[in-house]
């Protein structure tokens, strides 16, 4: 018998690091894209915190409503 904490989740992402992004981040800064750099940062932290649901959802850690 195997738990779900030992099968491997296909279906989620991987996570988004600075390093993948970095490229942009800096081309951004360069031409003076303050909004557009603030946009991308919100977009950043939008998929992290999602990927935080999804995992808290998938362990159970808190109760659906």
């Amino acid at each position: 018998m195997t738990s779900n904490v030992e099968l491997p989740d296909d279906a989620v992402p991987p996570f988004l690091r600075f390093m993948d992004v970095e490229a942009l981040h800096h081309r951004l800064v360069m031409f003076d894209r303050k909004q557009d750099v603030g946009y991308l940062k919100w977009v950043c932290k939008a998929y992290e915190s999602m990927l935080r649901v999804r995992r808290d959802e998938a362990f159970g850690a808190r109760p659906r409503m």
